[in-house]
């Protein structure tokens, strides 16, 4: 009898742990869901993202802003994955507060635009004495513009837009020959501490900078030359795999992460070949590290591998491991031999085995962690401490694991299409005066109602008065503009600050539209953040005769500029200037009746020597079509008149462009669209 009660005991035992160990087991497709809502559990009633998912007990930490940026890119993601309807919505409320438009919450940014480390969940105010950081600001600045790819909402692509035009990257830049970067800044804009040397995730930071100054030049681009030249920091060997590192010695290891974050945030490293090449070498590497600690630990299997960042033991079973319980571990820092299994997933488009490798693990039982939400989620492990379980989850780490996924899920031209980010362009510049002779525009006056004081109201901005001037009832998104009744041509805007507070403007922008709210608003030019600006005219222009063709203008103010600005005049170049600068100019005063559609297509894109432009019309028009650089520079213009309505497929040929980006322009009647595109030559 006892022998049968025994029995009956060890099978319900077995049972219950076979059924427990399958209950484990999820598949890919839902860690990536499991993943998502992770990071929906990291979101914050206003939009932004914690830092760290406690797994159990209350959460604590502060809003990371290299997470938000994270946490833009996972609703991408649910978007393409159907997991929500509403990840637009979303996205645009969590661009509206980290841009300070909510009342109360005012994102701590130094004068160059930088943003805090850590910023405090209700106010924005820094928290845990961070820094301001080069890296985290460019992290959330590029999940803004994959965002902005990836939704293509005129909301979500003005806020980023206005994003990535509000930090002066190039302050980032410590010095251009060598490539270092600041990895913090102080308030004024100026670097402190230690700088970043090529190579590591701060490539990111570097890619950003060459972006904002386009064709120009200037110390980013000089910067991402360097960066780019990956052969030169091929420093570290591993048995033989050569490894990117950030300085000069046969040891110099780094933590995977390093190389996975530009590969999916930056279109270059993604579609570098030579790039992968050393992704792979890394991720060979890492498994054969672990290959070679194998018979200290009879129980590794040979799909356990990972060296990445996050949580760690700092001190368990009275062995000290780290400093504060955090880790990026690599080859020659790897306390409690501590497995990351998001980064075996952030291999996924790079190794072939490395998706079998991840199932394995989830078939398996170490680093499965369940959440509040009875969600199942694979995360670090250790092999020295196998009783060790952490307590949180860092948003900015696991996110190889989400971007790994997504690339399972969708295939790489999820990131390949999204990554290839459509930088804003500044059209104006800082001029001494208008550089064409210029004639009056007048509209009637839009702009935020009230004023401070009662009677500062929005159209004192354009009274002609130096001496009156807007100053808007609250702080935050206020603006003043002109409905100039028709599509105008306008090459010139001059304005002058309120006296004593022209530091008020900093950080304002210019910018036009085709409708009265300015819901699809492009920014053509923005007061830098550190310009002095004093009582006097200031001129922006775009230089040429052709200027910007829109109906409506406007000076939108930065947060806490209360609108301030004292005069603001718009101008375009003559009218006879304008019929002798190209046909094209002629084409807005042919008709008043849309002839363009709203989109174009281009392909390939990239492209070499052709490539074709595909879009419809809906009435016999005369098309122009204009490559302009990124100077705004007029490169290539073409006129064809197409006798038919319908879909036109047109071949551009390209042969004598250059390596770069550039913009096509089509005009039709009064319609007009741009869309930018690469020559990438073998």
């Amino acid at each position: 009898m006892k022998k049968s009660l025994l029995l009956n005991l060890t099978i319900i035992l077995i049972l219950q742990s076979f059924f427990t160990e399958v209950a484990a087991q999820i598949s890919t497709d839902q860690l990536l869901l499991n993943t998502y809502n992770l990071y929906d559990a990291q979101r914050q009633y206003n939009g932004v993202y914690r830092d760290s998912k406690i797994i159990n007990g209350a959460d604590y930490h502060p809003c990371s802003v290299a997470n938000t940026g994270v946490g833009l890119i996972s609703l991408c993601v649910a978007d393409q994955a159907g997991y929500i309807t509403y990840a637009r919505d979303l996205a645009r409320q969590t661009l509206r507060t980290i841009l300070g438009y909510n009342a109360g919450f005012n994102p701590d940014r130094n004068s160059k635009g930088f943003y805090r480390h850590f910023i405090d969940i209700d106010t924005g105010n820094q928290a845990w004495n961070s820094e301001y950081s080069t890296i985290d600001t460019a992290l959330l600045a590029a999940g803004a513009l994959f965002a902005k790819k990836y939704f293509n909402d005129p909301e979500i692509s003005s806020y980023a837009d206005e994003l990535f035009l509000s930090v002066d990257w190039a302050a980032a830049i410590n010095n251009p020959s060598t490539g270092s970067i600041w990895r913090e800044l102080d308030g004024n804009g100026n670097g402190q501490g230690t700088s970043a040397l090529p190579f590591n995730e701060y490539m990111i930071v570097a890619y950003l900078a060459m972006e904002a100054e386009g064709n120009a030049g200037g110390v980013g681009t000089s910067a991402w030359n360097v960066w780019q030249q990956l052969n030169n920091f091929a420093n570290a060997n591993y048995w033989g795999y050569q490894l990117l590192s950030d300085y000069d010695d046969i040891n110099a290891f780094q933590s995977d992460f390093t190389v996975q974050f530009p590969y999916y945030l930056t279109s270059w490293a993604h579609n570098s070949t030579l790039y992968k090449s050393y992704m792979a070498n890394m991720a060979a590497a890492d498994k054969l590290y672990y290959e070679k600690i194998s018979g200290n630990y009879p129980n590794l299997n040979g799909y356990e591998w990972g060296l990445g960042a996050g949580n760690s033991p700092a001190t368990y079973n009275g062995t000290n491991y780290t400093l504060y319980g955090y880790n990026a571990d690599h080859i020659n820092n790897h306390p409690a031999r501590v497995v990351s299994p998001h980064i075996v997933a952030g291999y996924i488009p790079i190794r072939q085995s490395a998706k079998s490798d991840l199932q394995q693990m989830l078939a398996g039982s170490k680093g499965i962690y369940n959440l509040s939400n009875g969600n199942q989620l694979l995360w670090r492990y250790s092999l020295d401490e196998v009783n060790w379980d952490s307590d949180q989850i860092q948003g900015i780490d696991y996110s190889s694991m989400l971007y790994g996924l997504a690339a399972d899920k969708f295939g790489t031209s999820f990131f390949t299409i999204n990554n290839n980010y459509d930088f804003p362009i500044q059209n104006f510049y800082s001029a001494s005066s208008c550089t064409v002779s210029v004639n009056s525009i007048y509209g009637t006056v839009l702009g935020s109602l009230g004023s401070w004081d009662g009677s500062s109201t929005r159209d004192k901005a354009f009274d002609s008065n130096n001496n009156t001037y807007f100053d808007a009832p609250t702080g935050n998104n206020q603006w003043v503009g002109l409905d100039l009744g028709s599509l105008q041509n306008i090459t010139c805007i001059r304005y002058r600050p309120r006296r004593n507070f022209g530091n008020r403007m900093r950080g304002g922008r210019f910018q036009v539209s085709d409708n009265a709210n300015f819901s699809n608003a492009r920014t053509i030019y923005t007061v830098p953040s550190n310009a002095n600006l004093n009582f006097r005219d200031y001129y922006i222009t775009g230089g040429s005769v052709s200027g910007i063709v829109a109906r409506y203008i406007r000076y939108l103010s930065p947060n806490n500029g209360f609108g301030n600005i004292a005069e603001m005049k718009v101008y375009s170049s003559s009218s006879s200037e304008r019929s002798a600068d190209t046909e094209t100019s002629a084409l807005y005063l042919e008709t008043t009746t849309p002839a363009l559609s709203d989109q174009f297509i281009l392909s390939p894109n990239p492209a070499s020597d052709k490539m074709k432009v595909n879009f419809y019309l809906d009435d016999k028009s005369i098309v122009n079509y204009t490559i302009y650089d990124m100077q705004g520079r007029i490169i290539q213009s073409i006129t064809e008149n197409y006798t038919d309505k319908g879909l036109i497929d047109q071949e551009l040929t390209i042969e004598n462009l250059q390596n770069g980006v550039y913009f096509l322009q089509l005009k039709a009647k009064n319609r007009l669209i741009t869309h930018k595109f690469m020559v990438v030559k073998n």
